[in-house]
C-alpha cells in the first residue's frame, strides 16, 4: 500500500510528508481523551457525597437527624397507602407471589449474564459480576438513620440497589450509544422514580434508604463501565464484522484527523475502514490524500493487546514454545516493535510498506500507525502466478533469510503482487533471530501458497533456484498445522491435493521437526488457568448467590 514516486522530481514516496507537525504543549489533552464525559463527573460526586454522608453519620448525632427529617418530608408529600397495600397486593405477595418474583428476577439476572456472554462482551460480564458483590456488600454495610424509635437497624434499600444495578447493566450492557441509549437512559429513570413513589407510599423504605440505595446501585456500575468497560474500546454494537474492530466515526474519527495532522504532518482528505475481512488483530483503515494519493493505516487499541495477550497465552498452553510468544505489556510496544520491523524490512531490502510513522490517539490506549499504500496491487491469489510472479515471491523469503527475519504470518492477505513483484506486508508477526525451523516453515508457506494456483513440481523447481534441496524439506519437515496461518491452511485444506505430502516427496527425505515443546512454563500456565478459571466460577456463583441469585 503506498503512493508511487514524484516523477518530476524524483522524490521517494511520502517525502513530501511528515512536514509541518505541532508539538502538543505540556497540559494539553491527546486528541482522543480517556472516557470521562457526560455523566462521569456526576456519579464520581455522588460517591464522594456518600463518603462523606457516611463520615457525618459516626461523627455526628445531627446527621440522623438531618435523615430523619428528610424521611419525614418524604411521608407528607406521598399518600399512606400501606394498610391497602397490605390488605390487597402485599397480601398476594407475601402469599405466594414474593416467591414468583424472586424466580423471575433470578431469571433476569441470569439471563443478562446469559447474553453478555453469547455476545462476547467478557468485560461487561466481568462489570456485571463485580458490581452485583460490591453492591450487595455496601449496602449492608452502609447504615442510615432509619425511623426514630422504631430500635430496627436500618440500611439502604437493598431493593433500590439492586434495580439500578440491573437497570445500569441493561443499559451500558445492552443499549447502543445514540437514540437506542438515550430512551433507555430516560425508561430507566422514569421506572425509579415510580419505584421509589410506590416503595414510599407502602412505607416500606424510607426516602433516604431509597436515595441512597440508588446512588450505591447506579454509581457503582456506572464508573465500572465507564473505567473498565469503556465505549471508546469495548463498544456495544450489533453490526457485523469483527469485534476487534474499532468503529471510526464521530470524536474517534476526529481525533484520528487531528493526530495525522499534528503529529505526522498529513492532511486527510478522508480516512475510512479498508479491508476490514483480512485483519483481525486491527483496524485498517485507507487516508486519503489530496491529489489522489492514499496512505495505509492501522489502529490498534487495548482490545487488542489483550487479545494478542490471550492468544499468546492459548498458543502457549496448546503447541508449547513457538518462539518469541511474550505478549506486548501496552499499545505503545505493540505500535512501536511494527513500525520498527517495518524499518528494518526496508533497510535489508524485503520488499515491503515503506513506514511512516505512528501517531498518538490516547495515551497508552489508542495508536495509529500509518505506512505506504501499495497502489494497484491484488492479493497473492487474486493476481497471475507466472515465472517472474514466482520468481519474485521466493525472492522475498530468500531475503528474509538473509536479513535474519522470520515473518510467520505468510498468507495471501498478507502477499500482494503488482506488475509482477512480489510485496510483504504486516509485520506484527516478525522475529529477528529466530530459530531456522521457524525460518524454514515461511518458505513452505510461501512455496503451499503459490502451489494452490499451480503445481508443486513448477513451485519446486522455482524455489530450487535459491534453496538447497535440503533446504526446501528441512521447511516441509518442520511444517504442521499449526504453523500454518488460518487463512492459508483454509485453502490447503479445500484443494483436492495433498500439497504439503507432494512437496515432501520432491525434497530429500528428512526427519520430521518437532515444534511442540513441553515445557515446564506450558505445565505451569496450563494448570494456573485451570485452577483460575474454577476460582473466577467460585467465587462469581459465591457472589451472586448472596444475594439470593442462583440458577
Amino acid at each position: 500500500m503506498g503512493g508511487s514516486a514524484d516523477p518530476a522530481s524524483g522524490a521517494a514516496p511520502g517525502a513530501s510528508l511528515g512536514k509541518h507537525r505541532r508539538r502538543r504543549p505540556a497540559g494539553e489533552p491527546p486528541p482522543l481523551p480517556r472516557d470521562l464525559h457526560g455523566f462521569a463527573p456526576l456519579w464520581i460526586g455522588v460517591v464522594l457525597l456518600l463518603a462523606l454522608a457516611y463520615w457525618w453519620g459516626r461523627s455526628s448525632g445531627v446527621a440522623g437527624e438531618f435523615q430523619r427529617a428528610v424521611d419525614r418530608f418524604g411521608y407528607r408529600l406521598v399518600p399512606d397507602i400501606s394498610s391497602w397495600w397490605e390488605r390487597g397486593t402485599g397480601r398476594l405477595i407475601a402469599q405466594g407471589g414474593g416467591w414468583a418474583r424472586e424466580v423471575g428476577w433470578q431469571m433476569l439476572l441470569w439471563a443478562m449474564a446469559l447474553f453478555l456472554i453469547a455476545w462476547k462482551r467478557w468485560r461487561h460480564l466481568a462489570v456485571f459480576a463485580g458490581s452485583v458483590a460490591l453492591v450487595k456488600v455496601t449496602v449492608e454495610w452502609f447504615p442510615t438513620a432509619g425511623v426514630q424509635g422504631s430500635g430496627i437497624p436500618s440500611h439502604p434499600s437493598s431493593a433500590a440497589a439492586g434495580v439500578a444495578m440491573t437497570l445500569v447493566t441493561a443499559v451500558f450492557g445492552f443499549a447502543p450509544p445514540g437514540r437506542w441509549r438515550r430512551l433507555a437512559l430516560a425508561g430507566s429513570a422514569a421506572l425509579c422514580v415510580g419505584l421509589a413513589a410506590l416503595w414510599i407510599a407502602t412505607r416500606q423504605f424510607t426516602s433516604s434508604e431509597i436515595a441512597t440505595g440508588f446512588a450505591i446501585g447506579f454509581a457503582i456500575p456506572f464508573l465500572g463501565f465507564r473505567v473498565f468497560a469503556p465505549e471508546s474500546v469495548f463498544p456495544v454494537a450489533y453490526r457485523g464484522g469483527r469485534t476487534a474492530h474499532q468503529v471510526v466515526q464521530g470524536r474517534r474519527l476526529e481525533a484520528i484527523n487531528t493526530a495525522l495532522r499534528e503529529q505526522l504532518g498529513i492532511q486527510p482528505v478522508a480516512v475510512e475502514p479498508f479491508a476490514l475481512t483480512a485483519s483481525g488483530g486491527s483496524t485498517p483503515l485507507r487516508i486519503r490524500l489530496a491529489g489522489g494519493r492514499n496512505l495505509f493505516a492501522k489502529l490498534y487499541a487495548v482490545n487488542h493487546m489483550r487479545a494478542d495477550r490471550w492468544y499468546k497465552l492459548g498458543r502457549t498452553v496448546m503447541y508449547g514454545a513457538l518462539e518469541d510468544e511474550r505478549s506486548f505489556n501496552s499499545v505503545r510496544r505493540m505500535v512501536e516493535y511494527e513500525d520498527y520491523m517495518l524499518r528494518y524490512l526496508r533497510d535489508n531490502g524485503v520488499p515491503a510498506a515503506e513506514p511512516h510513522g505512528f501517531a498518538e490517539i490516547t495515551p497508552e490506549r489508542e495508536y495509529l500507525l500509518v505506512t505506504e499504500f501499495i497502489e494497484d496491487a491484488n492479493e497473492m491469489l487474486l493476481a497471475p502466478i507466472d515465472d517472474a510472479v514466482m520468481a519474485s515471491a521466493i525472492d522475498v523469503v530468500r531475503a528474509l533469510w538473509d536479513a535474519g527475519v522470520a515473518h510467520r504470518d505468510i498468507k495471501p492477505a498478507n502477499v500482494l503482487v503488482r506488475g509482477g513483484r512480489v510485496y510483504v506486508i504486516d509485520a506484527f508477526f516478525c522475529q529477528l533471530r529466530p530459530s531456522a525451523w521457524r525460518q524454514s516453515v515461511d518458505l513452505a508457506n510461501m512455496m503451499l501458497m503459490l502451489a494452490l494456483r499451480s503445481d508443486s513440481t513448477r513451485v519446486y523447481e522455482a524455489a530450487l533456484r535459491r534453496f538447497t534441496p535440503e533446504e526446501v524439506a528441512e521447511a516441509f519437515a518442520a511444517t504442521r498445522g499449526v504453523t500454518v496461518p488460518r487463512q492459508l491452511r483454509t485453502m490447503v485444506m479445500r484443494d483436492e491435493r495433498s500439497l504439503a505430502k507432494e512437496f515432501a516427496q520432491l525434497a530429500p527425505p528428512r526427519r520430521r521437526i518437532p515444534v511442540q515443546r513441553w515445557t515446564l512454563r506450558r505445565l505451569t500456565l496450563a494448570g494456573a488457568l485451570v485452577i483460575g478459571f474454577c476460582a473466577a466460577v467460585a467465587a462469581t456463583v459465591l457472589n451472586l448467590e448472596s444475594i439470593s441469585f442462583s440458577p
